[in-house]
């Protein structure tokens, strides 16, 4: 089963989001990318098997905004909540290896769009 974040909102100091599926492990700080589907993917250690969080285009505003804000994001699941380290710091070196890199297709011009404000930072 895939397991799609359908929102991301903010609450107190903190992005928390909320997940179509049921899921249960321990962030592992890893995010991929996922090209055909034109999202970003964070794994979570299952214990015999990794679990796939896909972020699509729709969250990558909210995703941008917590990067510039430095803000943790947690993911809310049925099971309780995980946070998701290492995300930004994963994201940030993703960001630089997708810009400008044809090898991404059609996904790096959308997240050069998507992610403008964060990769201006790098310079």
């Amino acid at each position: 089963m895939q397991n799609i974040v359908t929102e991301i909102k903010h609450l107190e100091e903190k992005w928390v989001a909320q997940l179509d599926g049921a899921i249960s492990g321990e962030a592992t700080g890893t995010l991929l990318t996922d090209s055909d589907r034109e999202t970003f993917v964070y794994l979570i250690d299952g214990g015999d098997q990794y679990e796939y969080v896909h972020f699509p285009k729709e969250t990558w505003s909210i995703l941008q905004e917590a990067y510039l804000e430095e803000s943790p994001i947690y993911l809310q699941t049925s099971k309780g909540i995980i946070e998701l380290i290492g995300w930004q710091v994963q994201l940030e070196m993703l960001l630089m290896n997708i810009e400008g890199n044809g090898n991404y297709g059609a996904f790096t011009e959308a997240v050069e769009q998507s992610f403008a404000s964060a990769i201006a930072t790098f310079d």
